[in-house]
């Protein structure tokens, strides 16, 4: 299987979930990032080893330090991450990208 061919599978599933999802209680989702961002927490270090390797990657095959800073993780982008999910307490849940509770 080629690059492409997973990548453009794991889109027309994403595609099918979100169908499914939006049809899902907002509670039930909001569960769902709260798992989601525990898990983030839980393979904080796993993660960060990871982004290391891309980023020595990434800057041997020259790409520009805009892409590097983007493609960066550190504990407190993955912290900001979760935050958003589910909130320092766990609690509110905000809209990806808005900064707005859902």
């Amino acid at each position: 299987m080629s690059i492409r061919e997973l990548v453009e599978g794991k889109a027309r599933a994403a595609r099918a979930a979100a169908t499914e999802l939006a049809l899902c209680p907002t509670r039930l989702k909001n569960e769902a990032l709260l798992h989601m961002a525990r898990g983030l927490e839980e393979k904080t270090p796993q993660l960060l080893e990871a982004n290391r390797a891309d980023l020595k990657r990434a800057r041997t095959r020259g790409h520009p330090r805009a892409f590097l800073d983007r493609l960066t993780l550190t504990d407190a982008r993955v912290e900001e991450i979760t935050c958003r999910w589910c909130g320092a307490s766990g609690e509110r849940i905000e809209e990806i990208g808005s900064g707005e509770p859902a």
